[in-house]
């Protein structure tokens, strides 16, 4: 009843036959020496990785258009402002508040 009676040997073996058999067969492990499928596997590596690559800038582009877009808008930036050190009368949320509306009355 229960697990924990598999030998480590049977797992290892079974875990190895589902990788060599399933995984590797889409690897150049599988592509013997000399063989022209190794420039299959050439060309798919460039071929993906101009494919990332293009997907990237486009990306990219299109991040950087809506970051442009937000950047120049009107509305408030929203910004967090990490304060310590406050004095212990000051703790409390509407103390704080005063404060800066106080020091800084147009920017609260």
């Amino acid at each position: 009843a229960g697990g924990g009676h598999a030998r480590a040997e049977d797992l290892r073996g079974y875990v190895g036959d589902l990788f060599f058999t399933d995984f590797m067969r889409f690897t150049m492990a599988n592509v013997t020496g000399g063989s022209p499928l190794l420039w299959v596997h050439c060309f798919a590596a460039y071929l993906l990785t101009g494919i990332v690559i293009r997907e990237l800038l486009i990306e990219y582009e299109t991040f950087n258009s809506i970051r442009h877009l937000y950047l120049l808008s009107r509305e408030p930036h929203l910004r967090t402002v990490l304060v310590t050190n406050i004095p212990r009368h000051l703790r409390s949320p509407s103390k704080i508040s005063t404060y800066f509306r106080h020091v800084y009355p147009d920017a609260v």
